[in-house]
């Protein structure tokens, strides 16, 4: 993310993939300033070599759904930025997978998984 002061959109890419990414930045705050990330990582792409139980073949199209739609999966962080020197002082980052055959909304086979700096 280039411009901390604005919202914005973009593909990312890390270890999941090529993800599509949003950043929402919140209002300074006492000398703090929160950007609030999220991924869906539906929408990921370049996920085959990714080890889960299927396997997959690669596959470029333009939709918002990229990956196999046997897992629900978001990735979301809040992280707290020093406003004067833009030096991360708090992260806290939660990702969901979802098992959708053997699940109903939120309820099934579901794992929640919390890092904290």
């Amino acid at each position: 993310m280039d411009d901390l002061d604005r919202d914005v959109n973009i593909t990312e890419t890390d270890v999941v993939g090529k993800c599509l990414t949003e950043y929402k930045v919140q209002d300074i705050y006492r000398g703090a300033k929160t950007i609030h990330k999220s991924k869906d990582l539906l929408s990921c792409s370049d996920r085959e070599y990714y080890r889960i139980a299927m396997n997959s073949v690669k596959y470029n199209v333009h939709s918002k759904v990229r990956s196999m739609p046997l897992m629900k999966s978001y990735h979301n962080c809040v992280q707290t930025l020093d406003a004067q020197d833009n030096i991360l002082t708090k992260s806290e980052c939660t990702e969901e997978n979802i098992f959708r055959p053997f699940s109903n909304g939120k309820s099934g086979a579901m794992t929640e998984q919390t890092q904290k700096k």
